[in-house]
This record gives C-alpha cells, structure tokens and sequence, in this order.
C-alpha cells in the first residue's frame, strides 16, 4: 500500500525531518500512544541498542525513519549533488544535511536488516511448529479412525 501525500504535505514532512535529525529540538507538542509490554521492551532493547537517552527518542527516529523515501523523492533525488559538493564551504548547511540524511538511510538499512534476520527466525520457528503438528494431526486421526473402525467391526460382531 503507498502512501498517498500532498506535496505540501511532504515538503513539510521533509523540512521537520531533516531538522529533528540534525537537532534536538525543543518539542511543541506531544503524542501519547498505548502499546503492549512486548513492544516498549523492545523499544527499550533498540533504545539502549542506539545508546539513546529514551524510548521517545527511538520512536521518533523510527518515525522518521518511515518518511525518509519521501523525503528523499521530494528533497533529495532531483539534487544536484556535483554542484553540492563543489561549493566552497566545506561545511555548508546543505552538505551536513545531506549526510545526516545519508546517515539516516545507513541506519534504517541495519534496521531492517535486523527486523528481516528475526523475521527469517520467527518464519523458521512457525514452519518448524507447523510441521510437528501436522505430524501429531496425522497420527491422531489416523490413531482415531482406526478406534472407530474397531468399534464398528465389535458393534457389527455383536
């Protein structure tokens, strides 16, 4: 499913992105979600794993983490990157950003990298599991109508 954005929409998206990135800034305002034990330990897993000082701060680079392929469509991909890097400022604005937003991308890469490996171990578990309970499926029935057949070869005995 894509996601469907105004251009305003996203040029806003990729304004604020790129400037929680490269700062800590002040919070104007707050979200307050409810999650299960499971998640928040994991977000304390991935907070101490980016040596962060909190979970917000994980959930806000994950959440920006989602919007940086628009960021990148709207801000980044038209660049001209030769122009960028000819400038003579050495540390322009437009050079950090850029590889805050590099660096951005490489960290989002090794999440998902890490997200795909334990998918692989959830998969191989479940298919793992699925195959021993179709193995005691298997015996079951075939343990249950062989019962059955007896019953009916005594009761048709009798």
């Amino acid at each position: 499913m894509e996601l469907t954005f105004s251009k305003e929409e996203l040029a806003k998206a990729s304004r604020q992105t790129v400037r929680a990135m490269l700062e800590e800034l002040d919070k104007e305002s707050q979200v307050s979600v409810r999650i299960d034990s499971d998640l928040r330990n994991a977000l304390e897993v991935q907070t101490q794993a980016w040596k962060y000082k909190n979970i917000s701060q994980t959930v806000r680079t994950i959440l920006s983490f989602y919007f940086l392929p628009a960021v990148y469509k709207l801000e980044w991909k038209g660049k001209d990157f030769t122009k960028l890097m000819q400038g003579k400022e050495k540390y322009s604005s437009d050079r950090i950003r850029a590889n805050y937003f590099l660096k951005s991308l490489v960290e989002y890469m090794a999440l998902l990298e890490q997200t795909k490996q334990a998918s692989r171990e959830v998969l191989s578990f479940a298919e793992g599991t699925e195959k021993q309970l179709n193995a005691i499926i298997e015996e079951m029935a075939g343990k249950m109508q062989k019962a059955i057949q007896e019953v009916e070869s005594k009761q048709g005995a009798e």
